[in-house]
């Protein structure tokens, strides 16, 4: 019996051992590690650690393909976001050419708030092309922006009129964030005009 546990530890017990170390090596994320003890190891226990190895390469493979469509994706969203931007400002151009022709003071002013609209959204697209994660926009820069944007064409520069912004530090996504600007718009400018 003691002969047979020997053997068995010797042959099998040590290297499942340290088959489980190398698994957990690869779990936390060694991909790059080689079992090279186990090529000493049985004729079965080298073809399991050879196949783990195999295993740990290929997703190490698909986790670096991942990494770089990720990277893509990212570069695209940021790239659509700029361009939605920069639409949008150009938008902003054809009112303001409009805004010129026009006599009516009404009409001129239903102008100046699709204006004020307009470059809230635009605003949360530059936002989001200039944030690490596309998912969130950081509320209080972002608000500060915005009202700050308001002030300068609500007011001017000559105003008595002080702004300050206090905002707890939260982030929305862009779902939550165009309301949110649209309805911060629409308060600002209501809060200046009376």
């Amino acid at each position: 019996l003691v002969c047979v546990w020997v053997a068995v530890d010797y042959f099998i017990l040590r290297w499942l051992t340290y088959l489980q170390r190398i698994a957990q090596l690869y779990a936390a994320g060694r991909l790059d590690l080689v079992p090279q003890r186990a090529r000493k190891a049985p004729r079965e226990v080298a073809r399991l650690a050879a196949v783990m190895e195999q295993m740990a390469a290929s997703l190490d493979e698909q986790r670096t393909e991942l990494a770089e469509a990720v990277d893509q994706r990212s570069g695209l969203l940021r790239e659509i976001h700029h361009r939605v931007k920069n639409n949008l400002q150009v938008i902003v151009s054809l009112l303001n050419l409009q805004s010129g022709r026009i006599s009516d003071p009404a009409a001129a002013e239903a102008l100046m708030d699709a204006r004020r609209r307009i470059n809230a959204l635009a605003l949360v697209h530059r936002s989001l092309y200039e944030t690490d994660d596309l998912r969130f926009i950081e509320v209080s820069p972002f608000l500060k922006d915005l009202i700050g944007n308001l002030a300068e064409v609500l007011v001017g520069h000559d105003s008595t009129i002080a702004v300050d912004v206090e905002c707890d530090d939260l982030a929305l996504s862009p779902d939550q964030a165009a309301p949110m600007a649209l309805f911060v718009t629409e308060a600002v400018t209501n809060a200046f005009k009376h």
